[in-house]
């Protein structure tokens, strides 16, 4: 798969291309299902297919007091994309002001007439583009009678969240589900579990202290979306950069605390997962790179009165990690 980070060098054909775009954080089902409309109609028309995303994502330049927490940094993003085995390559976009303040006519001819020669484009119900979000899927459609292309609409993917019926799938949504730790419903709106990824640092050494050594982990992202602090079941994996720790086919079982650690008044985040099995010193993971697949939250952060206390609490979470499916 290509990733092209400067218009100026995509291959443009005479015979053009297929596109979307989107920010696509977290590549739910909702963005695959526009991803497979648009590589089906790709392959029908035996031309290539492009997604556009953005990094940073828009909203991060015109309104940095609103950027949401994502779900998916860069590198995972790419990875799902590439996984739906639908794109020839992703046009990657440096989100600048002067590329955000085209107007949708200016926007098409420029970017996606010029630079691109597309002859279809598909996106989702609530796609907007150009300067203040002003176009819509009308738009494209109304300017690709001008300019010919064509402008497909995919409907909304949908999920029942409960009895009161089906809501339209969303990273809005999923960001909601993860934040409170309804990790069963954004696993439905996914089709996978939701993804932490990160780089081992080097840490405060109290795991270990406690005979359960950790890796402290730093998400790639600074603004990712995490769950409300507590101890959770996890299925992580270890690799020396994101695309080793992706394809390793070793998984480790793990108990993983995210927040404050109120036993020992320590007053910084922490993100530390104790990996069962893991047949290795745990100081060996600094440095290498980890995902942490979440599977369910088993409680809250809690202040014991002593180590001891502690330590017993710890040997049931391993136990119910280790029984977990």
């Amino acid at each position: 798969m290509d990733i092209i980070t400067n218009l100026d060098k995509f291959p443009r054909t005479d015979s053009g291309c297929v596109l979307t775009i989107g920010n696509f954080d977290g590549v739910h089902l909702g963005h695959q299902e526009i991803i497979n409309s648009a590589g089906n109609l790709a392959k029908r028309k035996n031309l290539p297919f492009y997604a556009m995303i953005f990094d940073p994502p828009p909203l991060f330049i015109l309104r940095p007091d609103r950027k949401p927490p994502q779900i998916s940094p860069v590198p995972l993003k790419l990875k799902l994309i590439e996984e739906t085995n639908m794109v020839t390559g992703i046009i990657m976009v440096k989100t600048e002001p002067k590329f955000l303040s085209l107007t949708p006519r200016e926007f098409v001819w420029n970017i996606l007439v010029e630079k691109l020669n597309i002859k279809y484009i598909v996106e989702g119900q609530t796609f907007n583009f150009g300067v203040r979000g002003s176009g819509t899927i009308v738009t494209l459609r109304e300017l690709g009678l001008e300019y010919g292309f064509e402008a497909y609409m995919t409907p909304s993917s949908k999920i029942r969240c409960s009895v009161e019926g089906e809501t339209s799938i969303s990273s809005t949504l999923i960001r909601s589900q993860v934040a409170t730790c309804h990790f069963d419903q954004a696993r439905k709106c996914l089709g996978r579990n939701y993804i932490l990824s990160g780089s081992v640092i080097t840490g405060r050494g109290l795991g270990r202290g406690l005979g359960f050594p950790t890796a402290n982990i730093k998400p790639y992202i600074d603004y990712q979306q995490l769950p409300e602090e507590g101890v959770f079941a996890c299925r992580a994996k270890v690799g020396n950069n994101f695309e080793h720790t992706w394809s390793s086919e070793t998984i480790y079982k793990s108990a993983v605390s995210l927040g404050h650690c109120r036993t020992f008044k320590d007053g910084t985040y922490q993100i530390e997962a104790h990996l069962l099995d893991y047949k290795g010193d745990h100081d060996s993971l600094v440095n290498k790179h980890i995902t942490l697949e979440f599977v369910k939250k088993l409680r809250d952060q809690v202040k014991y009165e002593n180590t001891q206390d502690l330590v017993r609490q710890i040997e049931k979470d391993c136990q119910a990690v280790r029984e977990m499916e």
